[in-house]
């Protein structure tokens, strides 16, 4: 028992260690790579927006198909970093001008977002909650005249801050936040999935030939592992 308890008062330490080291990693990189004052949000007339969706999660970027379809019906030209993974959801969208797949090297995608910084994007709109040195060092070298965020008040990289906290919410509400910033009118936070007509018949036939009249699909892998449902919880 009392092994247990040393076990655990370790484990504690290591954590709030490795909070400690990751805080102030990530201030150095403010200190570094953030701008020194606030900039004003504004869109120019090309209205060119990338979204990071580099996350690979398939789910979120279903549900960020809602965000691609509004914003191209408002007039942007829209163009998404997305995983190797998640770009499925979207290859087909026709809202989407270009997809651009993520690199899994670190100095690979510095070298993507010097790239893309050829564009120029009036907005690039980071989807993610996360915020590391990388991130700021990849922001930077995108160089876009406007960045929107969540929950990233005081970081001067972001000139377009929302404060959204309602996690017990469905993440819609959270895209709807997001639209209606850009004071967009009569949108919708339906998904827009375009699915071949092959595949949705490939579909049809594997259905049919199961038995029984009601079919349930569980899925139990998520982005993270650690979100994974075990066999038991199955």
């Amino acid at each position: 028992m009392e092994k247990k308890k040393k076990f655990a008062k370790l484990r504690a330490l290591n954590r709030q260690r490795n909070y400690l080291m990751k805080s102030l990693r990530l201030h150095f990189a403010r200190l570094l790579l953030d701008h020194r004052s606030p900039r004003a949000f504004a869109i120019t007339a090309s209205k060119r927006v990338l979204f990071l969706r580099d996350d690979d999660k398939i789910g979120d970027m279903v549900v960020s198909t809602s965000l691609f379809r509004e914003f191209s019906r408002a007039g942007y030209q829209v163009d998404v970093y997305a995983g190797a993974a998640n770009a499925c959801v979207i290859e087909r969208n026709p809202h989407i001008n270009n997809i651009i797949i993520a690199s899994k090297d670190i100095q690979a995608r510095l070298a993507q977002a010097n790239v893309l910084a050829q564009k120029p994007y009036d907005v690039v709109i980071d989807m993610g909650d996360k915020l590391s040195p990388f991130h700021l060092r990849f922001l930077r070298r995108l160089n876009a005249m406007n960045v929107v965020g969540f929950n990233k008040k005081g970081f001067n990289i972001y000139n377009k801050s929302l404060d959204y906290l309602g996690y017990e919410r469905h993440i819609t509400e959270r895209y709807q936040l997001l639209m209606e910033s850009f004071d967009f009118k009569n949108f919708s936070t339906a998904y827009d999935l375009h699915i071949p007509e092959s595949l949705q018949s490939e579909i049809s036939v594997f259905f049919a030939s199961l038995p029984g009249e009601r079919r349930l699909v569980i899925n139990p892998y998520a982005a993270d592992a650690r979100r994974d449902m075990s066999l038991a919880q199955l």
